[in-house]
């Protein structure tokens, strides 16, 4: 098996879009390189108004748990990089359904949740399909896989059969069908445009998926290693000029994102804020940073930071906001202090085409076709 850890930390320090292991199908290299290119010069204007609502709710000092579900079910128009964001709302809200993806291209794909965590990923992606994953890691024989390939009995997936045929330990399938997870969204975070959208529904725990320790974990990686200075500054653009940045209600310094290397810089000058500082008096001191950028948006999708509206002039206490309640089970939705400008805050810090198919049709859709 790939070491799955130096892929990540090859692509991260070399800035690629993909890590391709030998041997690898030119058809897929030419796929990736097609749909990866950078985000400089997209603009926010080429995203959708859902995808602002999106961001919105989720960095709201006050979020409102039906706010964010129902903006999660209409991001529309976005960029592959948003979701990392989508992923960790879903995560955080433990909610059930199945995450609708449309890219550029007229591809398809669906992300599946239970309570929150991830069991399957379905994409017409053949490099990564189970059989394939399990003859490069040496699960099993090519001779038992093509033995039941081509016998016409028997039903179920294909891992599932050859456990029940003795030719795969269970434990192996369990960590192949995770490494199908993670390889399959890592190729979906790019700077490419997709539709996305969010359909509620009931949905099982199997018993393989990626658990709590594994996705946040991905997260990481996905932001430290993934996530361009370009996305971001273009993402705080989209926000009011009057509107302001601070520590959230929620806040911890002792948080287990405020203790990665990479935010611990950030979570410390947020520490220090006894009242709202503006945005020249603190972003500054992060210069022209990317690291500094990509914690940044670390701490806002984990709520350790909010953005605030106009006119907002002090912090808000954690028993005034109304925070997100840890719940098991969630109802499927019907479907239906002084603080400067945002454009001092990016001074500070540096400086698809529509498919016939619509959005509503896309979010109803249970998995790919």
């Amino acid at each position: 098996m790939t070491d799955n850890a130096f892929a990540k930390y090859a692509t991260g320090r070399s800035k690629a879009i993909a890590f391709l292991p030998k041997p690898f199908d030119l058809n897929q290299a030419l796929k990736i390189v097609q749909s990866g290119g950078e985000i400089k010069g997209a603009g926010v204007n080429a995203a959708s108004p859902g995808r602002l609502q999106f961001y919105r709710s989720l960095f709201s000092a006050t979020p409102s748990v039906a706010e964010k579900r129902k903006t999660l079910a209409s991001i529309g128009e976005a960029f592959g990089f948003d979701l990392i964001a989508a992923i960790n709302s879903i995560f955080d809200l433990k909610i059930s359904g199945f995450l609708n993806l449309e890219w550029s291209n007229g591809e398809r794909a669906s992300v599946t949740f239970s309570r929150g965590l991830i069991t399957a990923v379905d994409v017409a992606d053949s490099t990564t399909k189970m059989g394939v994953l399990l003859l490069q890691n040496g699960f099993v024989l090519k001779e038992d896989l093509d033995e039941l390939l081509a016998s016409p009995q028997g039903s179920g997936r294909l891992g599932q059969r050859l456990i029940q045929g003795n030719k795969l330990s269970p434990h192996a399938f369990d960590l192949v069908f995770v490494e199908q997870i993670r390889t399959r969204i890592d190729k979906m975070i790019h700077s490419g445009r997709v539709k996305i959208g969010f359909a509620e529904a009931e949905v099982a725990l199997s018993g393989s998926h990626l658990d709590k320790d594994a996705l946040n974990a991905e997260l990481r990686n996905w932001i430290e290693s993934k996530l361009n200075k370009e996305f971001v500054l273009d993402l705080i653009n989209s926000f009011q000029e009057d509107e302001s940045i601070g520590p959230s209600p929620q806040f911890r310094v002792d948080h287990p994102v405020c203790g990665y290397q990479s935010v611990k810089p950030l979570a410390k000058k947020v520490s220090a804020f006894k009242n709202p500082v503006t945005f020249k008096e603190w972003l500054p001191t992060l210069q022209d940073s990317e690291e500094s950028l990509k914690a940044l948006f670390f701490m806002l999708i984990k709520n350790q930071l909010s953005i605030f509206p106009k006119g907002q002039t002090q912090l808000i206490s954690k028993e005034a906001a109304v925070s997100t309640p840890v719940v098991e089970e969630v109802t499927p939705m019907a479907s239906e202090n002084s603080v400067t400008s945002i454009s001092d805050f990016v001074t500070a810090v540096t400086k698809l085409t529509d498919k016939d198919t619509s959005l509503s049709q896309i979010t109803k859709t249970k998995k790919i076709s």
